[in-house]
């Protein structure tokens, strides 16, 4: 029956820990994976309970570095610890603080099974009602992970979890022996609740506020590109007036001379004024009014603010939008630096070609949103395989700013694709968005 009753407790504690880690690394587990990774521990815990107890403090972390191996490994490392120090905080709490409130005394809680597996089916709503009354924004915490505003924080972090599980660890195992263990191993617990919630509101806190301040500079710079796209379309319309007045002055003389019958002054008119008309009105700059099937203002203008200025450093610009786009398949502020690094990709890859051009296009399909952008290259063809490496160098011919934090941010969207091309003196990047 006692034997069981571990058993039973074990499984509740391993479900705890995955529903943890599932919450801090935004990772998808299937509900089959909730049914079975228990179940397998359980059977090491009855045949092999020296390898159960070990794997269960390093399967976890083992695991994030096998599912996150893209990510920094400090953030691997977090993500492993992370929900097996919360299990463990957190039922201690129940078990010095909330019990002995109700009047049921459990200090030396792993001797009382029952208590045990109600501590353990209490874990998680505890940690929920931390959560809320905490306001901790897991969305803002992990946004903050992923953009490394924490990065010099999560080596002490680290540290700090490993300290803990080790200690801890110690204190349960001289319990037997020394009566001053369960003492300290109390005392460790008190200390590290407070540091634990401590440092997990501060960097919430100060991941609302540079995501805060992010989402300002990004207004800002969308301000900006708003402004100089309206100063762009009230240009345009100035020379579409312009050239209309022109064309109603040159068909009143048409019509004159057509009235006077007088062909020669008809040839001459269409000799000097209406035989190459039409080339010099059409501009790659008239492109620009095709930004109008972009139902978002946001991506608008930063569109807008990048061909801008590849215009004016004498790049020619091509647009090609043919249906109306309103739905970019991922979240707004990620799509936006996406855009933003490939078209920066463009203008400097294109600078050295022999002919600089740019050439940007939006598909539209059911559920799916191709964005490609074409940049001119002095090289025929480029070597593809480092452009996506972290610190590759940013001069690279064609190769662009930032790929590594276009992979990164595509990482969050696994049904999005990104493909290469080089040939032909062309570079060429090719993403399908999907939700």
């Amino acid at each position: 029956m006692e034997s069981m009753m571990n058993l039973t407790i074990e499984y509740v504690k391993i479900v705890n820990v995955m529903l943890f880690y599932r919450q801090i690394s935004d990772e998808n587990m299937p509900l089959w994976s909730f049914l079975l990774v228990p179940v397998l521990f359980e059977l090491l815990f009855f045949f092999f309970p020296p390898l159960a107890f070990f794997g269960y403090f390093v399967s976890f972390v083992l695991y994030s570095f096998y599912r996150n191996r893209e990510k920094d490994g400090g953030l691997k490392l977090f993500y492993g610890l992370y929900p097996i120090v919360l299990e463990s905080l957190l039922g201690r709490m129940l078990a010095f603080y909330v019990f002995p409130f109700f009047g049921i005394s459990v200090y030396n809680e792993a001797s009382i099974g029952g208590y045990d597996l109600l501590i353990e089916l209490l874990v998680f709503p505890l940690y929920l009602v931390l959560i809320k009354s905490l306001k901790i924004n897991f969305q803002e915490l992990k946004a903050g992970f992923s953009r490394g505003f924490f990065r010099r924080f999560l080596l002490p972090i680290n540290l700090s979890m490993m300290v803990y599980t080790v200690l801890v660890t110690a204190f349960l195992m001289l319990r037997e022996s020394f009566s001053w263990a369960d003492s300290l191993r109390g005392q460790l617990n008190n200390l590290y609740i407070i540091i634990f919630f401590v440092v997990l509101l501060y960097i919430n806190a100060v991941s609302k506020e540079r995501l805060e301040a992010e989402v300002l500079e990004q207004k800002d710079s969308e301000l900006k590109a708003l402004s100089e796209y309206s100063h762009h379309v009230e240009e345009l319309y100035g020379e579409i007036r312009s050239f209309r007045h022109d064309y109603m002055n040159i068909l009143t003389s048409l019509k004159l001379g057509i009235e006077r019958k007088d062909f020669d002054s008809i040839e001459n008119i269409y000799n000097t004024v209406l035989k190459d008309s039409g080339k010099p009105f059409y501009s790659s700059k008239f492109d620009l009014a095709k930004l109008s099937r972009i139902e978002n203002d946001a991506v608008k203008s930063v569109l807008s603010a990048k061909l801008l200025e590849a215009q004016s450093k004498g790049i020619e610009t091509s647009v090609e939008i043919e249906e109306e786009i309103y739905d970019f398949q991922i979240e707004l502020l990620d799509f936006i630096k996406i855009l933003s690094i490939l078209c920066d990709n463009a203008i400097e890859g294109c600078l050295t070609a022999e002919v600089p051009k740019i050439a940007i296009a939006f598909i539209r399909e059911e559920r799916t949103l191709i964005l490609v952008v074409e940049n001119s290259t002095k090289a025929e063809k480029l070597e593809l395989s480092p452009i996506f490496e972290k610190g590759y160098s940013s001069k690279g011919e064609g190769r662009g700013l930032g790929l590594y934090n276009v992979h990164t941010i595509l990482e969050k969207y696994p049904k999005s694709l990104i493909s290469t091309r080089s040939a032909n003196h062309l570079f060429s990047q090719t993403i399908q968005f999907c939700k």
